[in-house]
């Protein structure tokens, strides 16, 4: 079996619904974002604040590159690393990718809580998380092999359109 990527935005459910798939389909789970804090023995929030984003972005796509050489994982990748177009060919040469799709209002609600978030704080989270949907969205699509909306599903709901869709019951 190839990769399952989920790419979203922060707050989608891909580490939740990630590790749900991989269990069902007995694979590893791989989350870049935990890979990255292993590997560098920082947070991502103490990276960006430290090293800037665009250094954040290095460590990641040296992250995609060496969990892309591997099969049988479902990988949640990181928010942004849809922003880098070497990323998302190496993900999608390494098997199929699944957006995990919510509206900016479902975004805004999943988010509310969520610290630690660099490119969440301010003063205007509405206004950050609209910003933000607005550069990704259609890197987000134009990655994706399968487009799942995941507001109205439960993560074990979202877990079985994954599956379904790739055709793998």
């Amino acid at each position: 079996m190839s990769n399952i990527v989920l790419v979203g935005f922060m707050g989608s459910g891909k580490s939740t619904v990630g590790r749900i798939v991989a269990d069902r389909l007995e694979s590893e789970f791989v989350d870049t974002d935990c890979l990255i804090e292993e590997r560098t023995g920082r947070s991502i929030q103490k990276l960006f604040s430290q090293d800037g984003e665009a250094q954040f972005r290095e460590i990641e796509a040296r992250v995609v590159r060496s969990i892309a050489s591997r099969d049988r994982q479902v990988i949640a990748a990181g928010g942004g690393v849809v922003l880098r177009p070497e990323n998302v060919a190496c993900l999608k040469g390494s098997g199929r990718v699944v957006y995990l799709r919510l509206t900016e209002e479902e975004l805004l609600e999943r988010t509310k809580h969520l610290r630690g978030r660099p490119l969440l704080e301010g003063d205007d989270r509405r206004k950050r998380v609209r910003e933000l949907l607005q550069e990704r969205r259609g890197l987000y699509e134009d990655a994706a092999d399968v487009i799942i909306d995941t507001g109205e599903l439960t993560p074990a709901q979202a877990a079985d359109a994954i599956v379904e869709r790739l055709g793998l019951e």
